[in-house]
C-alpha cells in the first residue's frame, strides 16, 4: 500500500487522475497496487492533482516509487 495526502484551499472540485477522480479539497487515500498497476512504468507512477476555483485551475504532479 502506498498513500496519497493532498491539502487545497478555495478550491470548489479537485480531483486526481489514474482512476481516483473527484476528492474532497483535504485528505489522504491508500493506493493498492494492483489497482494501479496498469499506469506503472519504469518502476513508479505520477499522479496529477487538479484543483478548479474562481481563481482558475492548478495543477501538480507525485511520483511514487513502487
Amino acid at each position: 500500500f502506498r498513500s496519497l495526502t493532498w491539502s487545497s484551499s478555495n478550491a470548489d472540485t479537485v480531483s486526481i487522475d489514474k482512476g481516483i477522480g473527484v476528492v474532497k479539497s483535504d485528505g489522504t487515500i491508500s493506493i493498492q497496487q494492483s489497482k494501479i498497476q496498469p499506469f506503472i512504468q519504469n518502476g513508479s507512477i505520477t499522479f496529477t492533482i487538479t484543483a478548479k476555483g474562481r481563481g482558475g485551475t492548478v495543477t501538480d504532479t507525485v511520483t511514487l516509487t513502487v
